[in-house]
């Protein structure tokens, strides 16, 4: 199974010979590689499936101390900022998030970092892209829709997120609550009540973050 992962990983690389010149100038990243593929399976298909991630896995920051939230959201936010197309923010929202996932999931497997600064890093990730996605999915949803009068809605972080406890396979319990006048409705070209319109809100942000 390990021979069958790096071979599939090996295949999928643009330049075998560069690669094997690579590992035999780097054996602590050939190591790492038989850890991955060994240790830690859903890690491997990643890595199998995304071989590009390797020039991540040489940069020097990506053994550094994890960053922090204001670091991770503001990172991000630059990749976002001058994609106007909304399928493009949630790719690379989704290549962002898995990037930071499997950087993180490697501190654990290594021993790099605490489990509490693991745990903290995988709920930095989820936030941001909680942060970063929720205005864009409504400027999208609301270009059809419109708006709506009131205070709007909100996220509240529940389960392992709320307490900031997440792990690689942990599911984002989350609640959205708003705020409308009684009887209102959208303004957009489909005017929804406000009932519908936050149902189906919610629904376009599960879509995006589920594509994330």
């Amino acid at each position: 199974e390990v021979l069958f992962q790096f071979d599939r990983f090996l295949f999928k690389m643009v330049g075998g010979v560069q690669i094997f010149s690579l590992l035999s100038v780097n054996p602590k990243i050939l190591h790492l590689l038989m850890d991955i593929f060994t240790s830690a399976r859903p890690l491997g298909d990643y890595l199998s499936n995304n071989t590009s991630i390797l020039e991540y896995v040489l940069n020097r920051d990506f053994y550094a101390q994890l960053p922090e939230k204001s670091i991770l959201k503001l990172d991000l936010s630059e990749k976002i900022q001058d994609s106007y197309n909304y399928e493009d923010v949630l790719d690379i929202t989704r290549s962002w998030a898995k990037e930071n996932q499997f950087r993180t999931s490697v501190h654990l497997l290594k021993g790099f970092s605490s489990i509490d600064d693991i745990a903290k890093s995988f709920s930095n990730i989820a936030e941001v892209c909680l942060d970063c996605l929720f205005p864009k999915v409504y400027d999208h949803f609301s270009s059809r829709y419109g708006s709506i009068v009131g205070l709007g809605a909100t996220i509240i972080s529940m389960g392992k997120l709320g307490s900031r406890e997440m792990s690689f396979s942990s599911d984002l319990d989350i609640i959205l609550i708003y705020d409308v006048k009684d009887g209102a409705y959208s303004d957009g070209r489909v005017k929804l009540p406000a009932k519908v319109y936050f149902s189906r809100f919610t629904q376009a942000l599960i879509s995006a973050l589920t594509v994330a």
